[in-house]
C-alpha cells in the first residue's frame, strides 16, 4: 500500500501590476515514494473556463484521503490575469484584452531554432543514441528539451506577459507522462482533443463520449506543443530502427462542457473518468464516438442573423436534419435554415444567438467513427 501523500505548494511569479499587487502562480505537488508515473493537470487558462478548477479541488480531496500510487501536479489557476479579466459580468477569458492573441496559442516548438540555439535535429541524435535503447533514448531527448525550454524561460525576464506564461506552463509540464488541460466551450458537451497514437478503446474510461484525434504537426496549443516533439522523435526513431514505439506522453485537451459555470457533482463524474484513465481500470463508458481534427467542422453564419439551434448536442443527426435557424428581422429577408449535407454530431453551440456574418454557430463531428 502506498501512503497517503502530504500535498505541498510553491508559486512562481509572472508580474507585477500598476498597482503594485502582483500575479503569481500557485502549484501543488502531491508525491509518493515509488510513483508509477508522473500526471500534470491544469485549469482555466482561458479565464471563463472554470469548471476545471472545480476538478483539481475534488482531485486535492481525494489525494488527502486515498493512496493513489501515482505523483501529481496541481495548477488549479493557470492564467489569473484571465479570470480577473470581466466585461461587464461574463468572463473575457480566452483572449488578452490587450493584443487580442488567445491564451492557448503562444506554446513553442522545442525541436524549432530560436535565437539561443539552432533546430534538433533528430536524425543525427537518434544516430547518435540509438545504442541505449528507446526507452532510455527518450528520456535522453526529454533532458535535451528541457535544457532548451530552461533557456527560453531564463530569457523570457523582458518578454511580454503571455510568452512568459506559455513558457512556465510547458517547463512545469514537461516531465509528466499523463497531460491534462482543462478547458471549456461555449455551449457544449464535454469532449477530448487526444493525439492519434493515444485512440482505442482505453479512451472509454472517460466519461466524456466524444474525442476529437490530432495529427502528428505542431500546434501553439499547449497541449500539442508538449507531445509533438516526442511523437515527432518516436517516428523517427521508429523509422530508423524498424520498430513499432509508441510516444510515451499522454496528453490531452479535455473540454469540460459549457464555459462560465460550475458544478461540483459533475466534477467529480469527471474525475472519476480522468482517474480511471489514469489506472487504466477498464471501467468503459457504453459508447463513444471520434473524429479527426479536420473533420470537426466549424458552421459559420452565411449572413447576419439570431440563431436558434434545434438539434441536442452529443447526439447523431442525419444528413440535411436541420442543425438550427438564422432569423432575421420582421421585413428582412426569410429565416435561414442550418444544415448539415452529411450524418454529424453536433457537440457545442455559440454562447450568443446574436450572429453577424462570418460568426461561428456550431462545430460538429463529421466522417465520425466509434471508439473500440
Amino acid at each position: 500500500m502506498y501512503e497517503v501523500s502530504t500535498m505541498k505548494s510553491y508559486q512562481r511569479a509572472l508580474k507585477t501590476l500598476a498597482s503594485g499587487n502582483a500575479y503569481e502562480l500557485t502549484f501543488y505537488q502531491s508525491s509518493v515514494s515509488k510513483p508509477k508515473a508522473r500526471v500534470y493537470m491544469q485549469a482555466a487558462l482561458h479565464g471563463a473556463e472554470i469548471q476545471g478548477i472545480a476538478v483539481i479541488r475534488h482531485l486535492q480531496e481525494r489525494l488527502a484521503q486515498s493512496d493513489l500510487p501515482f505523483d501529481f501536479k496541481l495548477l488549479p489557476l493557470a492564467n489569473p490575469a484571465a479570470f480577473d479579466t470581466k466585461m461587464g459580468e461574463y468572463g473575457y477569458g480566452r483572449f488578452d484584452p490587450r493584443t487580442g492573441m488567445n491564451w492557448n496559442r503562444g506554446f513553442v516548438n522545442l525541436l524549432s531554432a530560436s535565437d539561443f540555439f539552432e533546430a534538433f535535429e533528430c536524425e543525427r541524435f537518434i544516430n547518435t543514441h540509438a545504442h541505449l535503447g528507446y526507452d532510455q533514448a527518450i528520456h535522453v531527448f526529454e533532458h535535451a528539451l528541457k535544457e532548451r525550454l530552461d533557456i527560453l524561460v531564463n530569457a523570457s525576464a523582458g518578454q511580454p506577459p503571455e510568452t512568459q506564461l506559455a513558457l512556465i506552463l510547458h517547463q512545469e509540464a514537461l516531465d509528466a507522462d499523463y497531460i491534462f488541460d482543462l478547458h471549456c466551450d461555449s455551449i457544449s458537451k464535454p469532449y477530448l482533443y487526444t493525439p492519434q497514437y493515444l485512440l482505442n478503446k482505453r479512451l472509454l474510461n472517460f466519461t466524456a463520449q466524444h474525442f476529437i484525434t490530432t495529427p502528428c504537426r505542431f500546434s501553439p496549443c499547449f497541449n500539442q506543443a508538449v507531445f509533438y516533439p516526442f511523437w515527432h522523435f518516436t517516428e523517427q526513431w521508429n523509422r530508423h530502427t524498424g520498430e513499432t514505439n509508441v510516444s510515451p506522453k499522454k496528453a490531452f485537451t479535455y473540454e469540460l462542457g459549457s464555459k462560465e459555470s460550475y458544478c461540483s457533482e459533475t466534477a467529480k463524474t469527471t474525475l472519476d473518468g480522468i482517474l480511471n484513465y489514469v489506472t487504466n481500470a477498464h471501467n468503459p463508458v457504453s459508447q463513444a464516438w471520434w473524429c479527426t481534427e479536420d473533420d470537426y467542422h466549424r458552421l459559420r453564419a452565411p449572413r447576419g442573423g439570431i440563431f436558434e439551434l434545434s438539434c441536442e448536442l452529443g447526439k447523431v443527426h442525419l444528413e440535411k436534419e436541420d442543425i438550427g435557424v438564422l432569423h432575421t428581422f420582421p421585413g428582412q429577408e426569410a429565416s435561414l435554415p442550418i444544415a448539415y449535407e452529411d450524418t454529424f454530431i453536433p457537440l457545442t453551440v455559440t454562447a450568443s444567438p446574436v450572429a453577424h456574418q462570418g460568426d461561428e454557430l456550431v462545430k460538429i463531428m463529421t466522417r465520425y467513427q466509434e471508439v473500440s
